[in-house]
């Protein structure tokens, strides 16, 4: 269409006028019915301009949303930069909770293996007590130790000791440990409600539409990862559309204005139209121009050359005016589907900025319950502090413990000794004590000899008055035990 400008577009049904040539007209002129038929495919051509109207639309309110679009990227951008910062902090806040209950869990097993060491330790003394069976030689315990005939077992070390400190211990052991799961389940709850909290977080952030290009999947990074959305390529390309269909409905105008030209400047040309539009099926509404090709003018001067070039030209452009239509349709419909993902990618954008300020004010929530936290975790670690010195001072008592038990063995190690140590002095004093009675015996027997010889030989010569006691028995002695605590009473006497 030598006035249209004109693009490639897709195939479009060709019009009736289009078998004839461009040739064959300059010999042939068209007929009047020919240019009614171009004039009314011409005057269907202009309909086209609901779709300029809609693209200028589409233009002015896409400018309108470029604007916001660049709004909300920076503040997304700098929102989401902000939550993730703030995320960190949080999470770290949240890590160094968890340190505590871990650091303290590290310590809680290792009093726990010290408790059962010592533990350990001292049910294998109580043990080593069991097995020891008390020796029958002990005086007082003889009878009990050496058991009845009827087979009743003998009585150990074990049977003689009060284990209600052993058991005192282990009540006391037993309770440490469940005040410290008490203390522990508490510190778990903080962390539960501030992983709730993070999550909650997380969860809208991943429920909010990041910033993609449209067509693209919706996932979800990082602040910096953040892409620029190429919404003014989409721009360009909806204002290169509005422009060329302008251009395009312009080359429409000029076409329709020379059909109205040419059925003016041909004899019986505008009651023609008037006819032919009449009796259209559809008939476009009329305009302007339409009105002045069926009032009675005088025609302005035309010579028939000008007519003829008129003419060809008109010939030319009617067989693309269905091109042109077309392609004013399909730029129209390429328009739409920009306009779609523009409007697509702000509201994902108004989305994802909704989704951030929900995020901010969570992590405000959040930011005002972290000094609960904080001071959750001091007192877990204060009453830890407190039942671990408790719990290492009961360790300490099982093996002061132990300790007495050991020694308590070791002295009736000791009183074994000494019982043997003792007895073997008694024989002693026995065997010495035998012997003495024996030589006092051998002596009191030889004074008795003497004093028989003695009275014989001179008895009867010795006054009694002078020697009264001459004749008496000598004073027989002996050797006894003497009673623990009767040593001030015992004196020496004779046997009668």
């Amino acid at each position: 269409m030598a006035s249209m400008a004109y693009s490639p577009s897709p195939p479009a049904s060709t019009s009736p006028s289009a078998s004839a040539s461009p040739n064959s007209s300059m010999h042939n002129p068209p007929t009047v019915e020919r240019l009614v038929s171009h004039y009314l495919s011409a005057k269907r051509s202009l309909s086209s301009i609901s779709h300029v109207r809609r693209a200028n639309d589409m233009v002015t309110i896409a400018r309108a949303l470029i604007e916001e679009s660049a709004i909300l990227q920076a503040k997304n951008v700098f929102v989401r930069r902000g939550v993730d910062q703030q995320l960190s902090v949080l999470r770290d806040v949240r890590e160094s909770v968890d340190r505590v209950g871990e650091d303290a869990e590290v310590q809680f097993k290792d009093v726990l293996r010290s408790l059962d060491a010592a533990d350990s330790r001292l049910k294998a003394t109580l043990d080593s007590l069991r097995r020891t069976v008390v020796d029958s030689s002990l005086g007082s315990v003889q009878a009990l130790a050496a058991g009845t005939e009827d087979g009743t077992p003998k009585r150990t070390l074990h049977d003689f000791i009060d284990t209600s400190a052993y058991d005192k211990l282990q009540d006391e052991v037993r309770g440490h440990i469940d005040e410290r799961n008490n203390i522990q389940d508490e510190l778990s709850d903080t962390l539960d409600a501030f992983d709730r909290d993070l999550k909650a977080v997380a969860l809208v952030l991943e429920r909010a539409p990041s910033e993609h290009a449209p067509g693209e999947g919706n996932t979800v990074p990082n602040a910096d990862a953040l892409e620029i959305t190429p919404t003014a390529s989409l721009f360009r390309g909806m204002e290169d559309h509005a422009t060329e269909m302008a251009q395009l409905l312009q080359g429409l105008v000029t076409h329709f204005d020379l059909c109205v030209n040419a059925l003016k400047n041909t004899e019986g040309g505008g009651e023609a139209a008037r006819e032919a539009t009449a009796h259209a099926k559809d008939p476009p509404p009329a305009t302007n121009v339409e009105e002045s090709l069926y009032r009675e003018h005088a025609r302005p001067p035309m010579s028939e050359e000008e007519r003829t070039d008129m003419l060809n030209v008109l010939e030319i452009d009617a067989q693309e005016v269905e091109d042109v239509v077309s392609e004013i349709r399909h730029r129209a419909g390429e328009m739409e589907i920009q306009f779609e993902q523009l409007s697509q990618h702000i509201s994902s954008l108004r989305t994802t900025h909704s989704g951030l300020r929900t995020a901010l004010k969570l992590l405000h929530k959040l930011g005002d319950a972290v000094p609960d936290h904080a001071y959750a975790s001091q007192k877990f670690l204060s009453a830890w502090d407190e039942l671990k010195a408790e719990m290492l001072a009961k360790t300490d008592s099982l093996d002061e413990l132990r300790d007495w038990f050991e020694n308590y063995t070791l002295s009736y190690r000791r009183l074994l000794d000494e019982m043997k140590r003792r007895q073997s002095v008694e024989t002693r004093k026995r065997r010495i004590a035998e012997k003495a009675v024996a030589e006092i015996r051998r002596l009191h027997e030889d004074d008795e000899r003497a004093r028989e010889r003695f009275v014989l030989d001179v008895g009867c010569y010795l006054p009694s008055d002078i020697a009264p006691n001459v004749g008496e028995k000598a004073v027989r002695w002996g050797i006894c035990p003497v009673e623990a605590g009767n040593e001030g009473d015992v004196e020496e006497g004779r046997e009668d």
